[in-house]
């Protein structure tokens, strides 16, 4: 059941200090599936009718409707295939609401946002879908008022969606984890996302992780290879771009001072790997993109 037709009007809660905006609901239209995406918001898309394929950062996947896809401020993502696509989108800025400065209090970070792995979506179709509705239309209804916008009722309504999709999506992760008797495996790979999140400044070897974990290099490179489609490496400098980029569209720091906090003592090595993953100097992506944020 659609809950926003392609011809309504964009809704807007305009920014506090510029001639931006906090929070804007639109139907999703055409064009995004037309080019590549970079917004300076936080995006959550709802896709109600038709099928498609996403591509982001590293990877590529399949949807079909009804399913919510979510993106970090500055992540490219562009649908390379789109069929009958319907629904709405939600943004919101950092200043609205920063997921990165409150990562404890609905804990959607991680696992709607910034998850490299995982893909960034969350399949609808077995979902009782009620709670989100109720949350999206709470939300949509105070930012039509036509005056005095409560800025704070808003914002709780915001957070009770994300509460309510981050119960969903940690329900279809416990859901699609392997059988036993893959017990050991499911562990093994809880233990190495949890060690790349805290190591992956001073750590970038798989021979590290696997000595962590008291297994050979070679075994669990083919794990997360099974697990993930990808190299323990890839996996690896993955987390290691996503942070850079942060950095670099979030702060005012240099390259070399972005290079020494992720563990590179030679700068210059360091902007050669991130052109080699990403097809650009960390110089050109903060220029680009803080020529689309304008």
């Amino acid at each position: 059941m659609s809950i926003f037709s392609n011809d309504e009007q964009a809704l807007i809660l305009p920014a506090k200090l510029d001639n931006n905006f906090d929070l804007k609901i639109k139907p999703l239209g055409e064009l995004c599936f037309r080019k590549v995406e970079r917004s300076r918001y936080y995006s959550i898309l709802w896709i109600q009718e038709g099928a498609g394929r996403v591509k982001y950062e590293f990877r590529e996947h399949a949807f079909q409707a009804p399913a919510l896809l979510f993106f970090s401020p500055y992540q490219p993502f562009l649908f390379t295939e789109g069929k009958g696509l319907k629904g709405v989108s939600i943004h919101f800025s950092g200043d609205f609401y920063c997921l990165e400065r409150h990562r404890e209090e609905i804990s959607c970070n991680g696992v709607l946002f910034s998850n490299i792995y995982d893909r960034p979506m969350i399949d609808l179709e077995t979902v009782n879908q009620d709670k989100l509705q109720r949350a999206f239309t709470d939300l949509r209804t105070e930012l039509a008022e036509d005056d005095n916008l409560n800025r704070e009722l808003l914002l709780s309504y915001l957070k009770v969606f994300l509460i309510h999709a981050t119960r969903i999506k940690k329900t279809q992760l416990t859901d699609t984890m392997p059988e036993a008797p893959s017990e050991k495996r499911h562990v093994l790979i809880k233990e190495l996302t949890d060690l790349i999140e805290t190591q992956f400044r001073s750590k970038k070897s798989p021979a590290d992780y696997a000595a962590l974990l008291n297994i050979s290099a070679k075994a669990l490179g083919k794990l997360v290879k099974e697990q993930f489609d990808l190299t323990l490496t890839t996996l690896i400098q993955d987390r290691v771009i996503i942070e850079a980029k942060r950095e670099l569209y979030m702060t005012d720091k240099l390259v070399k001072e972005i290079a020494w906090e992720l563990g590179y003592e030679d700068p210059f090595y360091f902007s050669r790997m991130f052109k080699k993953y990403t097809g650009v100097s960390p110089e050109h992506i903060r220029a680009h993109y803080l020529e689309q944020g304008k």
